[in-house]
């Protein structure tokens, strides 16, 4: 959730962190949307890179995007994580109806 002003607005976010720089940059790049952050340092003895894509509902193009993104990356999650990727996607369908 996130907060304009006095409205308080839903968002759903795919990140993916790691010590690879090179291979979230090039996620970061396949994916043509989000953000390409870091290094962070929060313990690790490396530095950490991250690329997120966050679902608003006023934005038509990156909710496409971020759909397309977390099905192809389906079949590479547990079952756990791929339990909460439906379930973003389905609240997705039935939140930014077109």
């Amino acid at each position: 959730m996130y907060r304009r002003g006095q409205n308080l607005f839903l968002s759903k976010m795919l990140r993916i962190g790691m010590t690879d720089r090179d291979i979230v940059k090039r996620i970061s790049i396949l994916a043509r949307v989000g953000s390409f952050n870091g290094p962070y340092q929060s313990g690790h003895d490396k530095p950490v890179w991250e690329w997120q894509v966050v679902a608003r509902p006023n934005s038509k193009f990156q909710h496409k995007r971020f759909e397309f993104i977390a099905r192809k990356m389906l079949p590479y999650l547990g079952i756990r994580r791929r339990k909460q990727v439906l379930s973003t996607l389905k609240f997705l369908q039935k939140g930014f109806k077109n």
